[in-house]
């Protein structure tokens, strides 16, 4: 039986100029409607995340990757009883335009992401 722990790593890497991400495992934590200067990009590495993102309800099972755009409303808890463990990072917008002068030599690219799950039985909780 899980023990109802609450536990989330926050880190800043030196990469990219200091992109954050975590690493989390929630039983009963929920994230009331909230925002963020960046982009979420997660994977659900265990159990499910029931989250409200672009005016619907949405549920990310294990192995699923969450998608958020920047200034995106959005919600998070648990979809079931267990929890959920998942790891994410948050790029900026500059962060993409800062790949996007790399890559393409252009810096005006930056993601919008129509779909908030992406499933995926192929993913690895090492993807992220």
């Amino acid at each position: 039986m899980r023990l109802d722990k609450e536990k989330a790593d926050y880190i800043t890497s030196d990469a990219f100029n200091g992109i954050e991400y975590v690493n989390a495992d929630f039983t009963k934590q929920t994230f009331s409607k909230h925002v963020h200067e960046g982009y979420t990009i997660g994977v659900i590495e265990q159990g499910a995340q029931r989250f409200f993102r672009s005016g619907t309800n949405r549920i990310a099972g294990q192995d699923s990757i969450i998608l958020v755009n920047a200034d995106d409303v959005h919600t998070g808890g648990s979809a079931t009883s267990q929890g959920w463990r998942y790891k994410a990072i948050y790029p900026t917008p500059d962060h993409f335009e800062k790949i996007s002068q790399d890559l393409l030599g252009s810096a005006s690219l930056t993601p919008y992401f129509r779909d908030s799950v992406i499933n995926d039985n192929k993913i690895s909780s090492n993807c992220v």
